[in-house]
């Protein structure tokens, strides 16, 4: 499929050559018949290799962070177990917590839900936390938690040791 080896051409040779050492520690093929349909395969297996190694990270992360699941009265607080969750959260609602996902692999922060008892699935507030302080809480297009929502809020952050100032 290659008619002229320019520098496209190296460039995507390059590319396959790097990928290939970088997902089998080895090059397996040398020479592809169809560098351009090999390409695109072996980036796609490192694609999906990356995206499994940052689910370990984030499901090693947030297992730290199962202690702070809490449950009172019509609320419940859910530690995010996958960082499709963070993405879903982030549509959902209408915020970033979508691009959270190295920050919680890094140790930067870790994000909590709020949610009601009866619909533990259904988005309602997110919160991100760094170290013991609670530093933001935003619902549907960053609204401010509710007067009861705020009420639960500071239960768990006591209950939890965490700082909360729901001004």
């Amino acid at each position: 499929g290659i008619y002229r080896l320019g520098s496209s051409f190296w460039k995507m040779y390059s590319d396959y050559l790097k990928m290939h050492l970088q997902f089998y520690g080895k090059v397996k093929e040398k020479y592809p018949e169809n560098l351009k349909t090999e390409h695109d395969k072996i980036s796609l297996k490192v694609q999906q290799a990356d995206k499994f190694k940052k689910s370990e990270k984030f499901l090693e992360k947030v297992s730290e962070a199962a202690h702070m699941e809490f449950s009172q009265g019509r609320y419940c607080i859910k530690i995010p177990q996958k960082p499709q969750e963070l993405a879903e959260e982030s549509v959902t609602l209408g915020h970033s917590v979508g691009s959270y996902v190295s920050r919680v692999i890094k140790g930067e922060c870790q994000v909590a839900f709020l949610r009601k008892k009866q619909s533990p699935d259904h988005p309602l507030v997110t919160i991100s936390i760094s170290g013991r302080k609670i530093d933001q809480v935003e619902g549907q297009n960053h609204r401010r938690p509710t007067k009861e929502e705020n009420s639960f809020l500071k239960k768990w952050a006591e209950e939890k040791g965490l700082l909360y100032d729901a001004a």
